[in-house]
Formats: C-alpha cells, sequence, structure tokens
C-alpha cells in the first residue's frame, strides 16, 4: 500500500489529569488504522497557559527506537498553580501531521 497522505484524524480519548499543582498527565490512544496512513512515527503535544509569561510549549513524542513503541501517555511538570492550560495533541507519519485534538485542564 502506497502512503502519500497526512493522517486524516487526530489522535483519540484525550484526557488530562492533575498529579498536583504543578503537573498533569496527559493520555491519548492512536486514531483507528484506516485513518493513520501509514506508520505513526511522532506525537506533537502542545500546551499553553494564560500566565505572566503566555508561552506556547511543544513536545515533540517519538518512537521509543528500543522496542519500537510509541507512548500513548506524557506528563507534563514545572506548570503554574491556579492557572488554566489548554493542551493539544496530533499524530505524525512521514507524509505529514494530523489536525490537534484538545482538551483543557486547570
Amino acid at each position: 500500500r502506497l502512503y502519500s497522505l497526512a493522517p486524516d484524524s487526530p489522535p483519540q480519548n484525550l484526557t488530562a489529569q492533575s498529579l498536583s499543582s504543578s503537573s498533569i498527565l496527559i493520555t491519548w490512544s492512536p486514531p483507528p488504522l484506516i485513518n493513520q496512513n501509514g506508520p505513526i512515527i511522532r506525537y506533537n503535544l502542545t500546551y499553553i497557559g494564560v500566565t505572566y509569561d503566555t508561552v506556547l510549549r511543544i513536545v515533540l513524542i517519538d518512537v521509543n527506537e528500543t522496542n519500537n513503541q510509541l507512548p500513548q501517555q506524557y506528563t507534563i511538570q514545572g506548570l503554574s498553580a491556579y492557572t488554566n492550560y489548554t493542551i493539544g495533541v496530533s499524530v505524525a507519519t512521514l507524509n505529514g501531521s494530523s489536525v490537534f485534538s484538545y482538551t483543557r485542564q486547570g
């Protein structure tokens, strides 16, 4: 099968769970296989909190080279207390990235 398109859909079941006042556990599921359009090589995670230093931060989560597995969770640390965060995750193949799934936490 020849893949030439970016994934048709973003990760599913995106959740955010507060672990402490400065960390959030993000979990997700990959898009359905039919919508992946090729092997997944990375998840792109972004988060932004509205604080005095409103900055968009980006985390790239690559395939684990030792077991060829992609993690489906990530803990964001060093967050500001009493801040609402918007978190987004997209999926990437060699052909590009999907749109983002979003959730809010705070």
